[in-house]
């Protein structure tokens, strides 16, 4: 976007013009080390990080599965962080108003298809430019990283030309300088963490059409990340058969998880919740449901709801015990 190149030219040092959109392509490795190598990697959408020519022998141990990666930034934890920058006196006001527009972006409710589609896009595509969401991401991103670079004591004027943001000179070097450097860091890791997150997040498994996690956003100040889920696979008869995983924390209701079966026309559903009031709402609202699903032509065949304890990481599909479901945000039945 016009207003926001330029995040990815502050990792390399290119004299070239910024290009058109956000995404940048073919970016040559940073040369300053694993943080800006780390960085070119996000910035060039290619969501895999870097190692360091000298990297240290890690001993931890990579995430098993998507559903382990998807709890190492939750957006609920990312979104506590940029609330407390959205108001802080620290930052330049026109910092502040990117942390306020990308807040007021990420809130907003999903509650319609299109909303539903544009948050899509933004997931599967964090720093493009076809999303509203995507693009406050990226001036966020591209300001936290230019006080980044000034706390380090590197030179971002020119960088700073290139976006067309000389505008922001003085008080991003101002700011960045004064900065206590470890806040400073870690607000940097928590938005180039989230955005990696993402972008790894977005790759489908082999044989599926979907990725396996979907994070959604909290729906209230202090709520928990959501998720959405779908597998495909053909039963022993070879009909097709569609699992659906949706993981919400209403406010005042706790988490609440439906699991679906669906075998067009027909579907079956099973609703897990961590309270008594969440399993009242689903209770009350469920006759709601089937019906909606009757006017699309879809049958409930079936329906069960229960208490009980709604955990964050789950086996496989392939893995789970057969019988056994509900307490998880992997997509078994």
């Amino acid at each position: 976007p016009a207003a926001t190149p330029g995040a990815a030219q502050i990792t390399q040092g290119q004299d070239a013009p910024l290009p058109d959109k956000s995404v940048v392509e073919d970016i040559k490795p940073a040369k300053e080390g694993g943080f800006l190598r780390r960085i070119a990697s996000i910035f060039s959408g290619h969501g895999q990080a870097a190692a360091p020519a000298q990297a240290a022998p890690s001993t931890a141990a990579a995430p098993a599965d998507p559903l382990s990666l998807a709890r190492q930034n939750p957006l609920d934890v990312m979104l506590y962080a940029l609330r407390a920058q959205a108001g802080s006196a620290n930052l330049p006001p026109a910092v502040r108003e990117q942390a306020q527009n990308f807040l007021k972006q990420i809130e907003q409710p999903l509650d319609g298809l299109e909303s539903v589609k544009g948050w899509l896009n933004f997931t599967a595509g964090p720093m493009s430019d076809t999303s509203p969401r995507a693009i406050a991401m990226h001036q966020w991103a591209f300001s936290i990283l230019c006080m980044r670079f000034a706390n380090l004591g590197k030179a971002i004027d020119r960088h700073l030309r290139k976006a067309g943001r000389m505008d922001l000179k003085e008080a991003l070097t101002t700011s960045g300088k004064s900065a206590d450097a470890k806040a400073l860091s870690d607000l940097a890791e928590e938005t180039l963490g989230e955005i990696a997150r993402m972008q790894k997040l977005a790759q489908p498994e082999p044989g599926q059409a979907f990725p396996r996690y979907i994070p959604l956003p909290p729906t209230h100040d202090g709520g928990r990340e959501g998720s959405m889920s779908a597998q495909h696979e053909r039963d022993d008869q070879g009909r097709d058969t569609w699992h659906l995983n949706f993981t919400f924390d209403p406010q005042g209701l706790g988490l609440i998880q439906i699991k679906a079966v669906a075998q067009l026309p027909e579907i079956k559903l099973s609703c897990v919740t961590e309270t008594l009031a969440g399993l009242q709402k689903v209770q009350e609202l469920m006759p709601q449901l089937r019906e909606k699903l009757q006017d699309l032509g879809v049958t409930t065949r079936s329906v069960a709801t229960r208490l009980g304890h709604i955990a964050h990481e789950e086996k496989p599909h392939a893995e789970a015990p057969k019988g056994q479901g509900g307490d998880g945000l992997s997509i078994n039945i």
